[in-house]
């Protein structure tokens, strides 16, 4: 299966292996100039916002970093009872809302900079805010008064160090030239 970069092509109702598994239907696009190329197979017929909704999932894939090695370092834990395990999680989603919170006030206030010293964005709210608390209490700043997280789109989109576009974005690196769909 070939395409030529920035061209998607949609296969509807295909077999991907010899066992009968039913029917998918696919999404193929290679990006212009770069070597990325996304397939995606779905139980659902595809078309453009298939790699619209795709796109989104890259924006969690940062939230999973901090649950499983970079704030939390869940998968150390060795918890393997299941109520446990969820206490763990409670309290992980609570602090998880805390410092989200505190690194989005972080941001809103200018101290991004002080903070995360890259050029764009390259730290989770999560990190920000941890890294903000020391500097509640060396400073004297307030702590937050009320959890409050914005429903829009994020102004600062967390930008990993290679220099690749905002996960959020990804979508829109993509320039279809045409559809075909087959």
């Amino acid at each position: 299966m070939t395409a030529q970069y920035g061209h998607a092509r949609f296969y509807h109702n295909v077999y991907l292996t010899d066992s009968y598994h039913g029917s998918v239907h696919l999404a193929f696009v290679r990006h212009t100039g770069k070597t990325e190329t996304w397939l995606i197979a779905s139980d659902e017929p595809t078309d453009r916002e298939t790699f619209r909704e795709y796109g989104l999932r890259f924006d969690i894939e940062e939230g999973f970093k901090d649950d499983k090695s970079g704030a939390f370092n869940l998968e150390s834990s060795k918890i393997r009872d299941a109520e446990a395990l969820t206490r763990l999680y409670v309290v992980i989603a609570i602090a998880t809302l805390f410092l989200v919170s505190q690194g989005v006030e972080a941001v809103n206030n200018g101290l991004r900079r002080e903070i995360d010293p890259h050029w764009k964005r390259g730290l989770s709210y999560l990190k920000i805010g941890l890294r903000y608390l020391p500097m509640v209490m060396s400073r004297g700043y307030k702590l937050i008064r009320k959890v409050v997280l914005l429903g829009v789109p994020d102004p600062e989109p967390v930008t990993s160090s290679k220099g690749d576009l905002s996960a959020s974005s990804r979508i829109d690196r993509f320039l279809f030239k045409s559809e075909v769909f087959i």
